[in-house]
């Protein structure tokens, strides 16, 4: 196992390939392509309850990552 740390300010969009929409024992993983800033596009599996956390103007963020479609940054 291991954990990837890719700073928001790299990102560009997030786009979760395989959400079914809905909180799952049945999807345990689902799969992100991820686009970076550069344009390099990254592909990777990870847990379907992992979560997605973020610092914004308004305060801190934390969100399933099988509860969202697509990140735009």
């Amino acid at each position: 196992a291991t954990e990837i740390f890719i700073p928001f300010e790299r990102i560009d969009h997030i786009e979760i390939t395989d959400n079914n929409s809905a909180i799952s024992a049945e999807l345990p993983w689902v799969s992100l392509h991820i686009t970076l800033n550069d344009q390099t596009d990254l592909e990777m599996s990870v847990k379907s309850d992992y979560e997605v956390t973020g610092k914004t103007s308004y305060g801190q963020f934390r969100v399933r990552i099988d509860h969202v479609k697509t990140i735009d940054f």
